[in-house]
């Protein structure tokens, strides 16, 4: 998939409608909760300004045009080709082919996902077959559409396969999973045994600060006050761009 693909889904858009102030909020929901409230002011105040500003045939669009110029758009047209040491990969089709068919559909169309599922009916047939574990298209979200989900709808509407049959992830010998407990309490040691730690933390809200300290206190187990986060997936997603902050700052991307 390429990185334009979201947009087929209208962005952050996840339904027809919003509450009044809604759109606005989920804009907003956008910056990052882990940082002192001082520290979001601004990119809370920048958002609201573009929202007053930017023009669109509704309110709803506003979550599209979001992910067109901030979280994809211009920044992700240079993907049609990568370039590495030892080889070019090139794409089939570029990023700008895929928004400028995004921009001239309907938010019903992004949102329905009709015109997601068609294009993958056209370029990835086999995926439409494969069972979708209690979810669904959500065009298909009271059952078949007569008109697009086709024969293979039962297939992907069937029961997946019990979890004893499933194959166990493969890991390195003794690893741990990037998003495991341990592996997050070993990034917090890291960020509280950092020269960076009191510059990163000065932009953390307390409940934060205080959870990537108790974190780096123990090997196993989850130590994070559910202040920050509503479960251990969350709290990992905000340790490793914490992680990744630092990286930054100490210049250790450069080697």
């Amino acid at each position: 998939m390429l990185g334009q693909w979201p947009l087929y889904k209208g962005g952050i858009a996840k339904a027809m409608r919003y509450r009044a102030g809604a759109v606005l909020q989920t804009l907003i929901g956008q910056g990052a909760p882990i940082l002192r409230t001082a520290v979001r002011e601004p990119f809370d105040a920048a958002m609201e300004e573009w929202y007053s500003s930017v023009h669109s045939a509704s309110e709803l669009e506003k979550l599209y045009l979001f992910a067109r110029h901030f979280r994809s758009g211009r920044y992700l047209h240079s993907h049609i080709a990568h370039y590495a040491r030892d080889a070019l990969v090139a794409y089939p089709v570029s990023d700008a082919e895929i928004t400028g068919v995004c921009d001239v559909m309907t938010m019903y169309e992004k949102v329905s996902e009709k015109a997601l599922f068609l294009a993958l009916r056209r370029i990835w047939p086999e995926s439409l077959r494969l069972p979708l574990h209690d979810s669904n298209w959500r065009f298909e979200a009271s059952g078949a559409d007569p008109e697009l989900s086709g024969a293979d709808y039962e297939l992907r509407s069937r029961p997946v396969a019990p979890a004893a049959a499933a194959r166990p992830a493969k890991r390195a010998p003794g690893g741990d999973g990037e998003y495991s407990a341990r592996t997050v309490n070993a990034l917090a040691r890291s960020l509280v045994a950092s020269a960076h730690w009191d510059r990163l933390s000065s932009l953390l809200n307390t409940h934060t600060a205080e959870s990537i300290v108790a974190s780096s206190q123990h090997e196993d187990g989850w130590h994070f006050d559910h202040a920050v986060a509503k479960a251990p997936p969350e709290y990992a997603k905000y340790v490793w761009r914490l992680f990744v902050a630092d990286a930054w700052w100490s210049r250790q991307w450069l080697r």
